[in-house]
């Protein structure tokens, strides 16, 4: 079992490394000329400044940067360059601007396209930062909106420009003057408000609607833990209590949000987990005995790489809580109250459909650490097996 998850790992490190999945797209080159071509597509989070292309399967991979094109498109994917004015002020408390102005500074951009048609919508991302653009021909124009402190009042106050700009814009009886009031300035309302203006008009295209979209998955989780527990006390001679491997089951769920780029392959998880361990251990003069009935509430990160459609492997790492149920230690006749605790895991696996096979290593935890002349460590690995029900 121990030599299980660094084959894994090596299996994932050789397959991520060889996965780049290129797709049939074109590029519009600066001076108009459109190749077609394969595109690797990572499904962006942040807006690109660079793609890399290959003119067939068997041809050697190429870079494009910005400068050299003025549009690219693969798989749902479409970006177009502009030449655009962006304010770039903050909504952290933090380094929030104290001047309700907008801010521009003049950049040259990769605008992603969400709808386009004779009034299209882009967007712009950067880290935590998110804008909003519209365009009816060559040029585009930052759809403004900005949080801001008022030295007045010492609150967030917001200059929602953005409202105006598009009822000044998107003239339709299909729209109505609340539907601008009640807008925030969200992707999925303003892309709502877009589809509302153009109704049943098969005039636009929904870029957005064909791209990675977020999802949720509900398993159910079983395995099998092989657990190690010691123990010692350093001001008593001879208490060194080594609690010997044992195989625990254990049961609970899974909650995992898949995250809405780079094709799906990232996703955040919680997994609670019950699980009871009972052992004693013998010295020469003294007894003890550890029964250790828990919930692990576990929280990660996991890392997707495909081999097919319907079949991925993966790595994961986070970190584990435990909420202790009925648990005891005993040295003899003396209780020490086991300790609240946590630690860190990682660990890799292969997904199938709706069934998953994961090998997980959860370091140490010390199960006795409110008391100072205490040591204790507990630590396992496992394999645990998960099914998909929602």
């Amino acid at each position: 079992m121990k030599k299980l998850i660094p084959i894994l790992f090596i299996l994932i490190h050789t397959v991520a490394f060889s996965q780049i999945n290129f797709e049939k797209g074109y590029i519009i080159k600066s001076n108009y000329v459109k190749i077609e071509c394969l595109i690797r597509n990572v499904a962006w989070k942040n807006n690109p400044t660079s793609i890399e292309y290959k003119a067939s399967e068997n041809e050697a991979t190429q870079k494009m940067t910005i400068n050299e094109m003025k549009e690219f498109n693969v798989g749902s994917y479409k970006y177009k360059r502009f030449t655009i004015n962006i304010d770039r002020s903050s909504d952290n408390l933090n380094s929030m601007s104290h001047s309700k102005p907008f801010e521009f500074t003049t950049e040259t951009l990769l605008l992603k396209a969400l709808i386009e048609g004779p009034i299209s919508l882009y967007s712009y991302e950067d880290g935590n930062l998110s804008r909003y653009f519209t365009s009816t021909g060559t040029e585009a124009e930052q759809l403004n909106y900005k949080q801001y402190i008022d030295d007045k009042t010492t609150s967030v106050a917001e200059n929602s420009q953005f409202k105006q700009q598009l009822l000044n814009l998107l003239k339709s009886d299909n729209l109505q003057i609340k539907d601008f009031e009640k807008l925030n300035y969200k992707e999925k309302e303003l892309i709502k408000l877009f589809e509302k203006y153009y109704g049943t008009n098969n005039t636009y295209d929904n870029f957005r609607e064909k791209q990675n979209k977020s999802m949720v998955n509900f398993k159910a989780v079983v395995g099998v833990n092989f657990t190690t527990a010691k123990a010692s006390n350093s001001l008593v001679y001879n208490s060194n209590y080594d609690f010997d491997s044992k195989a625990i089951p254990n049961l609970g769920l899974e909650i995992e949000y898949i995250l809405p780029f780079n094709q799906n392959k990232w996703a955040i998880f919680f997994n609670p987990t019950y699980q009871k361990y009972e052992q004693t251990a013998q010295r020469k003069y003294m007894k003890a005995s550890f029964d250790y009935s828990f919930i692990d509430l576990s929280f990660g990160i996991r890392h997707y790489f495909y081999v097919s459609q319907n079949s991925k492997i993966f790595v994961n790492t986070g970190y584990t809580t435990t909420v202790n149920l009925d648990s005891q230690f005993f040295q003899g006749t003396n209780e020490l109250e086991v300790s609240k605790s946590a630690n860190f895991f990682i660990g890799a696996g292969f997904n199938y459909k709706r069934y998953s096979l994961e090998a997980r290593y959860n370091f140490k935890r010390n199960f006795l650490q409110d008391y100072t002349y205490w040591t204790s460590d507990y630590s396992s690995y496992g394999i645990a097996f998960s099914y998909k029900f929602l």
